[in-house]
């Protein structure tokens, strides 16, 4: 089959294959993005920390920061982590606030966030966990949290409270222990012991091997015949996975684009907190917004990124037949958007 030939540029044609997933990546990040909700949300939290209700307002600001992501959000959010005795996750959520106000260009509220992860500090608690011996597989959990191998014997800032320490492994059973740490900047450490046997443990059969039959010519004909086959089908689905990521990428383009301007008038109106609740809500509602368009356009950028890699990848990868060409190209113009191809296969 030959279709009309528009473009024939390999180069251009590795570019397209870079950007395939990030069309997708997009949508889903968009997925579960409720801004109305999350404002709704964000304003009942605001008048219940003004009552000093601060255990009520603190789970509408999360799901306010779930449902559309903003500095103000992560902000508020952190005072009220810090009002109800959180302090390690205030602490790290006021450092969220003012990394995301330096990528947004707010100086004041990246100064204002420091400063109050920098008041925290001197009080965190700490807790210790250390593992006497390591088998394969182990798996350590602080409560909900999973605990890296590289932070064992490291004071970790925590919440004040009870800590459930669970440690697991293949053939070994499962020990549990629950450590209480103080608040006002106490220190404690607990050690994993070495896990028990778990002698109930049941191994799973070796899979029985395989042994291929000798087949006749006419067999291994056909087989042939079903690799090229599969190659051709391959590479045409690298190229066309290739292709829709340059769509992607201008998807993430346009969105940084007008994460930009949302920026610029948030910058305008407030640059820093010492404003009327009324200029400050609608500072943080740009922002907000700023914020939600530069995260979808970095995972638009990042997943097309995997999209060319991975459309490049079936191409390269692919059995290679006789008298096989394909060229693909992309189509842009006032009043459409799309690919072409153009070869035999």
């Amino acid at each position: 089959m030959r279709t009309p030939s528009i473009v024939r540029n390999r180069p251009l044609l590795l570019f397209l294959s870079v950007t395939a997933w990030m069309l997708p990546g997009a949508a889903r990040a968009q997925s579960g993005a409720d801004p109305v909700a999350a404002r709704t949300l964000f304003q009942d939290a605001r008048k219940l920390m003004a009552e000093s209700k601060y255990e009520q307002a603190c789970p509408k600001l999360e799901e306010s920061l779930n449902l559309d992501p903003g500095i103000g959000t992560m902000f508020n959010l952190a005072d009220c982590w810090e009002h109800v005795g959180r302090t390690a996750s205030a602490w790290s959520r006021f450092l969220d606030a003012a990394s995301a106000a330096k990528n947004a260009g707010q100086a004041g509220r990246e100064k204002v966030a420091r400063d109050r992860a920098s008041a925290l500090e001197p009080h965190l608690s700490r807790l210790t966990i250390a593992v006497a011996v390591a088998p394969p597989g182990l798996e350590v959990h602080d409560g909900g949290r999973s605990v890296a191998a590289s932070l064992f014997g490291t004071a970790i800032p925590v919440d004040p409270g009870a800590h459930t320490i669970e440690a697991k492994a293949p053939g070994k059973k499962l020990w549990q222990g629950v450590v209480q740490v103080a608040a006002g900047g106490a220190s404690v450490s607990v050690t994993v012991p070495p896990l028990a046997t778990d002698d109930t443990a049941v191994a799973a059969p070796p899979a029985a091997p395989v042994v291929a039959a000798p087949g006749s010519a006419s067999e291994s004909m056909t087989v042939s015949t079903a690799d090229s086959s599969h190659g051709r089908t391959q590479r045409v689905a690298g190229w066309i996975t290739a292709s829709l990521g340059v769509v992607g990428v201008a998807v993430g383009a346009g969105l940084g684009l007008a994460g930009e301007s949302k920026n610029n008038q948030a910058k305008g109106l407030c640059p820093t907190l010492s404003c009327t609740q009324q200029v400050i809500d609608q500072h943080t509602m740009l922002v907000n917004g700023a914020q939600s368009m530069f995260t979808s356009s970095y995972v638009a950028f990042a997943a097309g990124g995997a999209a060319i890699l991975g459309g490049l990848a079936l191409v390269l990868t692919a059995p290679r037949g006789h008298s096989e060409a394909l060229a693909v190209a992309p189509v842009v113009g006032l009043d459409r958007l799309g690919v072409t191809f153009d070869g035999t296969w």
